[in-house]
């Protein structure tokens, strides 16, 4: 007998149980995800490629690109989708979405693909006659190619990473200019080799210095010199015991550079030796505070119709006049107005 009460007081625990789970509303079963992503990351290079996302699926599996131009998909099975790109030129980075569809359940997945990358030194090389080699180290993410606007120029670039640009000698002497192109898909971009050398061109030597006095208006000639000494070229300035004046210049081609704002030597007058200057007034009328005391100001040589090497202004110098300053300090102090030159129209000539 006390068996069956015991077993009788089970099975209607069981049944209040039942009834108690059926007329319950707050109990909601939440169904199981069967689309599962195990690896959805992807980044291809320029040079295309292939990758696959990782999945997880209880059904069969769909994907679409949004791109399918250029990303192309394919559903492997349950648990792969394999992703191919082609390559791409292209500066800015690309991406293509991929909808996986499966038993009713969505899911997104990124494909990323890098656009192109370069880093490559490609200052101006300015070498004289002889045949030589450059060398240029680079980086790309994808091929590059090299190309040469003329026959004395040849890129080899035998290993990633360096360029070489080999240099034919300059038998004529003359001034002559060639470009190294390089591209990488949209890239393009290029290398300026110039070949002259103005010791072989005669170029170097003594001049005559005439210009315009802007305080005067009258013409002014000073004795100049073009030199290079221990590779670095000078300009120089003589007008009897007055004026001393040198200073290092720069050549780039045709083109000299004076510096402006730095001391190249000395001008006395009444016995007082004055501190020089080169410098800029924005005016004819030269005003110290008006003058641009950095940067450079540019001659460009070029050959007369009697065969000399003339200097000339640029047709747009920096704006105004070259003019020498004078100061009675080196530190500037004391400046005296009188003792500056300012100078337009200006021509050097071979002598």
């Amino acid at each position: 007998m006390k068996t069956i009460h015991y077993f009788g007081l089970a099975l209607l625990g069981l049944t209040l149980l039942a009834t108690s789970c059926k007329e319950d509303p707050d109990i909601v079963l939440e169904p199981v995800a069967t689309l599962k992503v195990l690896k959805g990351e992807m980044t291809l290079p320029p040079t295309g490629g292939e990758a696959s996302f990782l999945i997880s699926a209880e059904e069969a599996v769909q994907a679409v690109a949004d791109f399918p131009s250029w990303c192309h998909v394919t559903v492997s099975g349950k648990e792969r989708i394999d992703v191919s790109v082609d390559p791409y030129g292209g500066l800015e980075s690309r991406y293509s979405g991929v909808t996986v569809t499966s038993n009713g359940e969505t899911c997104y997945l990124t494909v990323h693909q890098f656009g192109v990358q370069v880093s490559l030194d490609n200052a101006s090389a300015h070498l004289g006659n002889q045949a030589l080699t450059l060398t240029r180290n680079y980086f790309s993410n994808a091929p590059m190619t090299f190309t040469s606007t003329v026959d004395w120029l040849h890129p080899v670039s035998e290993e990633d990473g360096v360029l070489s640009i080999n240099v034919d000698e300059n038998a004529s002497k003359d001034y002559r200019e060639g470009y190294v192109k390089y591209t990488c898909g949209e890239y393009a971009d290029s290398i300026s080799v110039v070949q002259f050398d103005p010791v072989d061109a005669g170029m170097l030597g003594d001049y005559s210095w005439v210009c315009l006095n802007a305080a005067t208006n009258r013409n002014l000639t000073l004795n100049s010199s073009f030199t290079l000494e221990e590779d670095t070229y000078y300009l120089s300035f003589v007008s009897g015991t007055a004026l001393n004046c040198k200073t290092p210049v720069r050549l780039e081609g045709f083109k000299l550079l004076i510096p402006l704002g730095k001391a190249i030597g000395t001008y006395t007058a009444r016995k007082v030796e004055h501190t020089v200057v080169p410098v800029i007034a924005l005016t004819t009328t030269v005003a110290y505070g008006e003058a641009v005391t950095s940067g450079y100001y540019t001659l460009e040589f070029a050959k007369n119709d009697s065969g000399q090497w003339e200097a000339r202004t640029l047709a747009e110098p920096a704006s105004g006049n070259f003019m020498f300053g004078a100061w009675e300090a080196s530190d500037l102090s004391g400046q005296s107005a009188a003792a500056s030159i300012p100078m337009a129209n200006i021509v050097m000539t071979h002598k």
